[in-house]
């Protein structure tokens, strides 16, 4: 019995602290609304393997693309899976857009990759 209330309170507070990022990210991207930055046409991008599962969801700036993609390359374990002929590039035109987008993504499709985002985070 006890377990079982210990368990219950556990997925309770998960659930709660879930909530929380989602909301402190939601003010956040609203207090950003009126920053010019926030404006800027947007990706948002889908890496896959040769298999095609996905591994990771992001976003950038359209103009950035080429350096996102190397600061992946350069610093991230997983890129030698990339397989880049099957690389999504989601186009949106500001990056308010683009940020709820990536977050439906991550939450929705589960990439291997990314950690901020995802259900069980």
């Amino acid at each position: 019995m006890y377990l079982k209330r210990y368990r219950d309170l556990e997925h309770n507070k998960k659930k709660a602290s879930e909530w929380a990022r989602q909301y402190n990210r939601r003010k956040r991207l609203e207090r950003l609304a009126d920053n010019p930055a926030m404006n800027r046409a947007s990706y948002v991008y889908r890496l896959y393997d040769r298999d095609g599962a996905l591994l990771y969801v992001g976003r950038t700036y359209q103009d950035s693309w080429s350096q996102r993609k190397a600061t992946h390359r350069a610093t991230k374990r997983w890129w030698p899976d990339v397989d880049e002929e099957r690389t999504r590039l989601e186009p949106f035109e500001t990056r308010l857009a683009s940020e709820e987008a990536e977050l439906k993504a991550i939450a929705e499709e589960d990439p291997l990759h990314n950690k901020a985002g995802k259900k069980d985070a």
